[in-house]
């Protein structure tokens, strides 16, 4: 599992939806432009931890590779890019304001 402190970067690369041709009920995501460009990879289990201070979360996410044809190290600085680009994501798709919470009312209560 790896740990990304919740942050938006306005640094991060362009990326694009890509297929996974593997996995065609999963899609991937591709990084378009700059050092990792055509580095493409899904992710897999997405948790968000509390920090000790109430104010932060902790991101954590396993990923899988899907191509890396340019053999691309994987450091901290590519694992930094995709800690981002999730951070993004989950931004774009639940800072709307709404209670996501009320969506899945069983799987609450079963906690």
């Amino acid at each position: 599992m790896v740990v990304v402190p919740v942050k938006i970067d306005s640094n991060l690369p362009e990326y694009r939806y890509a297929e996974n041709p593997s996995d065609d009920s999963m899609g991937a995501v591709r990084i378009a432009n700059g050092k990792f460009r055509g580095f493409t990879y899904q992710y897999g289990v997405v948790s968000l931890d509390p920090s000790d201070d109430g104010e932060s979360c902790k991101l954590n996410f396993t990923y899988q590779i899907v191509d890396n044809e340019n053999g691309y190290p994987i450091n901290e600085e590519l694992v930094d890019i995709m800690g981002g680009i999730l951070t993004e994501l989950l931004d774009e798709r639940y800072n709307d304001g709404s209670d996501y919470r009320e969506s899945y009312p069983d799987q609450l209560d079963s906690e």
